[in-house]
């Protein structure tokens, strides 16, 4: 009777705060990795228009 009472009382899992603080806590880490690709590809965006730039003005260089 001993070990089914011990059944019974084990506490196994996770509680709703640390459930909680868990989902907090990757929230923060996801939106700052948010911010990380969306300064990526912005810069991305400039260093292609830049590219464009660069290859049509080597073009007109070389036509002269």
């Amino acid at each position: 009777m001993g070990r089914f009472k011990q059944i019974l009382t084990r506490e196994n899992g996770v509680t709703l705060v640390e459930l909680l603080a868990a989902i907090i806590l990757i929230s923060i880490i996801v939106i700052s990795f948010m911010g990380f690709f969306t300064m990526a590809a912005k810069t991305n965006s400039r260093t292609n228009a830049v590219n464009e730039a660069t290859f049509l003005a080597q073009q007109e260089i070389g036509r002269i």
